[in-house]
């Protein structure tokens, strides 16, 4: 069964071809042949495997790491590639659009579409500026790197909900319920269209349709015709 994935861990369970699932982390993605290296958990050997030989979650897991975009030579960039990098902000952003709006109905019980834009949008950009700061200092600084994650998160989720309840004019509280709830809303939203897809359609077939119109044209896997 398909569900949504986040790429949070950095050792993930890889399930290569009819062998046992390891746990491994992913070092690379290599363009070229197609293959990546993956790293054991147990005793840190390496081994190459082919894209080929992934699962289909695991292909998933692949096309959303930062590792498969940091393989791909950009003198190789194709529409199809550039398709994709949308369609991968578009998607998410829909359903935590979807998931706010329908966060702010049932807490504030306030339906406003625009209002829930505007603060969706605002906040977001709010809370991406202020993380990606924290990630710069805690680069530079390079000591207590966890310490300044934490209090960057903290300061971040308190000023997007400052932010959130600006615009629908409520108290910080509830700007805060807000933003949090609708992250775990937004997966729901994802997990049901999952679980939907597989209801209806096999997963080898899936797996046919993904690799045809996903795998395949963003370079993940060698097009059928070239093997």
């Amino acid at each position: 069964m398909i569900f949504p994935i986040l790429i949070l861990a950095v050792v993930q369970t890889w399930n290569i071809g009819s062998a046992e699932p390891i746990e491994a982390e992913l070092q690379k993605f290599h363009f070229e042949d197609r293959t990546v290296t993956l790293q054991n958990a147990d005793d840190g050997s390496e081994s190459t495997v082919t894209t080929a030989d992934l699962s289909m979650q695991n292909r998933i897991q692949l096309l959303l790491s930062p590792k498969f975009v940091a393989g791909y030579p950009s003198d190789n960039w194709t529409p199809q590639q550039s398709h994709f990098v949308i369609l991968a902000a578009v998607v998410p952003a829909f359903y935590f659009l979807a998931a706010f709006w329908l966060t702010a109905a049932l807490l504030l019980k306030r339906a406003n579409p625009i209002r829930a834009l505007i603060a969706f949008a605002g906040g977001w950009l709010l809370g991406l500026l202020l993380v990606g700061s924290y990630v710069i200092i805690g680069a530079r600084v390079g000591q207590s790197v966890l310490a300044i994650s934490l209090m960057g998160l903290a300061v971040t989720s308190f000023f997007v909900s400052m932010f959130i309840s600006a615009v629908y004019e409520t108290s910080t509280w509830n700007g805060f319920l807000v933003f949090i709830s609708h992250l775990f809303i937004a997966a729901i939203l994802a997990t049901i269209s999952a679980v939907t897809v597989n209801a209806f359609i096999a997963e080898e077939k899936l797996d046919e349709i993904l690799t045809q119109h996903v795998f395949e044209p963003v370079g993940l896997m060698a097009p059928s015709n070239d093997e």
